[in-house]
């Protein structure tokens, strides 16, 4: 939680909490924790918002990326409108159909 100050013992701790007291008083303590609550947790949800979407485009990168399986034929939508690609589809390969790989030595 406190990772960004490093290595705080008891003693600092203590002397912040006194300077903290001495600077804003008393009365305006659980107004100063409230804020640094409230703003604590605002940063966690952005940090968590910024994972997910960070997460989000790397799934759908790899996603587009990732070959079709063997033997399964992929649809690639309505063909053009123009005639340009007119050949029918390929058929799906059955397993007998294909061959092993070579195998190199």
């Amino acid at each position: 939680m406190v990772a960004f100050i490093g290595d705080v013992g008891g003693w600092e701790l203590v002397l912040i909490v006194a300077l903290v007291l001495v600077v804003f008083g008393p009365s305006r303590l659980p107004e100063l924790a409230r804020t640094v609550g409230k703003i604590s947790a605002q940063i966690r949800a952005a940090n968590r918002q910024l994972q997910r979407e960070i997460y989000d485009s790397v799934e759908d990168d790899e996603s587009r990326r990732l070959p079709a399986p063997a033997g399964r034929r992929v649809e690639h939508g309505p063909a053009p409108a123009d005639g340009a690609d007119s050949a029918p589809p390929a058929a799906p390969m059955k397993a007998d159909e294909v061959s092993p790989p070579e195998r190199r030595d």
